[in-house]
């Protein structure tokens, strides 16, 4: 079940990315991740899709449900982290604020990431665990 949903949402990610009057060929590289945020006393896990073009990132994390709990995009050039959408019981300008200066940190980090296991980043300040693995594309 839950591959099934895995395609659905890079099909998903795949379809809001292509823009009109670009070919879907000449889109960028694509990763998948299992994501795990742990936050005190609770946690958020899924998939992590992120597609780059050129300077740009486009990323949702998906629950295992198939909803979208995080959409984000990351400007590499200007360091610049946009969150396009968000769960509504996430939609708080102070944690948005902390998710925005964490993936600013973590996506320069992810994308050059290719030892094997998952990429640990902790914000101990706020004590926020974020854990990806890499998913092979089979």
């Amino acid at each position: 079940m839950s591959r099934i949903l895995t395609y659905i949402a890079v099909l998903l990610c795949f379809i809001t990315i292509t823009e009109p009057g670009r070919a879907s060929e000449s889109a960028g590289m694509s990763r998948r991740y299992a994501v795990r945020i742990d936050i005190r006393n609770a946690y958020i896990s899924g998939v992590c899709i992120m597609h780059s073009d050129n300077d740009r990132t486009l990323s949702s994390i998906v629950n295992e449900f198939g909803v979208s709990a995080l959409t984000f995009s990351y400007d590499e050039r200007n360091r610049k982290v946009k969150i396009i959408n968000i769960l509504k019981q996430m939609n708080k300008a102070y944690i948005r604020k902390v998710l925005k200066s964490d993936l600013k940190k973590i996506l320069p980090e992810l994308r050059d990431y290719t030892a094997e296991g998952s990429y640990i980043y902790r914000n101990p300040r706020i004590d926020i665990q974020y854990s990806f693995t890499p998913l092979s594309l089979e």
